[in-house]
């Protein structure tokens, strides 16, 4: 059990499923050199942001951002909900300090919600802030290439490019699909909506569209000259 010094976004995943998730990009069986969960301090705020005319407040809204007080990155639409305080974990973890003060991220805050719903910035009022870890997965892979992914444990998303499995790797899967008779006609399916999006695509061209129409003019005058 880790037992934190600030309140933590519920994680919706354990160590042992983010694990999972990296085996299920890869399809193989992969060998970690280490992991971590990491807690990044985010400050939370609500805000009231609202537009006038002729000093009379015409619209207004409330607004949930969440900061990174490391990064920097801004979050709208972020609700602060249920928090933690203690995780059911054993892993190795860490806390981060924030680089920025309190202070500093609503200013900044302000500053782009300001910008994004183009109102002045005196017509942004933060009604309450406050400062809770977002925690992480930091796993170390050596097979089936040494590369470390950051996980999400509270959204459970991959940050970053997505692994890909290798080509042989499909290629076996394919080979021992193709036994069962049913995927036949799967991939026979896929195979037909795949051409169908190609040609769909190939027709929004101009060039195409052109092109088709030259050679219909062309089989038309032929067909005159002909008669």
């Amino acid at each position: 059990m880790i037992k934190l010094n600030l309140p933590c976004l519920p994680p919706s995943l354990k160590l042992e499923q983010a694990v999972k998730l990296l085996r299920n990009f890869y399809r193989q069986p992969i060998t970690k050199d280490g992991e971590k969960l990491i807690f990044a301090p985010f400050y939370f705020f609500t805000f009231l942001v609202y537009k006038t005319e002729n000093n009379i407040v015409k619209e207004y809204k409330k607004l949930n951002v969440a900061f990174d007080a490391v990064d920097s990155n801004i979050l709208f639409d972020v609700p602060l909900k249920g928090t933690l305080t203690e995780i059911d974990e054993s892993t190795e973890y860490i806390e981060l300090e924030p680089k920025v003060t309190l202070e500093e991220a609503e200013r900044i805050a302000k500053i782009m919600v300001s910008h994004k719903y183009e109102v002045p910035m005196q017509n942004v009022e933060c009604l309450r802030s406050s400062t809770v870890y977002w925690p992480f997965f930091e796993i170390h892979l050596t097979v089936p290439e040494k590369r470390t992914f950051k996980i999400d444990a509270f959204s459970a998303e991959l940050i970053g490019e997505k692994p890909k499995a290798k080509i042989s790797t499909l290629f076996a899967e394919t080979i021992n699909d193709l036994k069962k008779p049913s995927s036949w006609l799967y991939y026979f399916k896929e195979l037909v909506k795949d051409l169908g999006r190609f040609i769909y695509k190939l027709l929004k061209n101009r060039n195409v569209q052109i092109v088709i129409l030259v050679l219909v003019l062309l089989v038309l005058i032929f067909s005159i000259l002909r008669g």
